[in-house]
């Protein structure tokens, strides 16, 4: 692959993520109105609130993972590395996305600053002189 084309990759995977967050926000919302519909808000347990409050803000993960990728930050490339190992138990569609996502991002690592071999810098030890 070209780096162009790895770019690409990165940009769409971040497309993906952006989808999914979209996706979960949208059920959210929705899945809040039809149920505050029919018999009001006040009907609503505390587990219906935890459970809407945990979906949104994973949606909202969902979207600054997407964001941090498509902007090559270093931090979303190992949060969506973490994902894909995780989404590669999910046979078979899963493990095709999650093995596919996770090959352009280990091949991919020269695009993100700082995450080049040989250029991490160690911190300096300064020793006192007792004598």
């Amino acid at each position: 692959m070209t780096e162009e084309n790895l770019r690409r990759s990165i940009r769409a995977i971040g497309l993906f993520y952006y989808f999914g967050s979209f996706l979960m926000v949208f059920a959210t919302v929705s899945s809040l109105t039809l149920l505050g519909v029919g018999d009001g808000l006040s009907a609503l347990s505390g587990r219906h609130w935890i459970s809407f409050v945990l979906f949104f803000g994973l949606g909202a993960f969902y979207f600054m993972l997407g964001r941090g990728l498509r902007q090559f930050r270093r931090w979303s490339r190992f949060v969506t590395m973490v994902l894909c190992c995780i989404a590669l138990g999910a046979i078979p569609l899963g493990t095709i996305i999650g093995g596919a996502f996770l090959y352009v991002l280990v091949i991919a690592k020269h695009l993100f600053p700082g995450a080049q071999p040989g250029k991490i810098k160690s911190p300096r030890i300064f020793r006192r002189n007792r004598s």
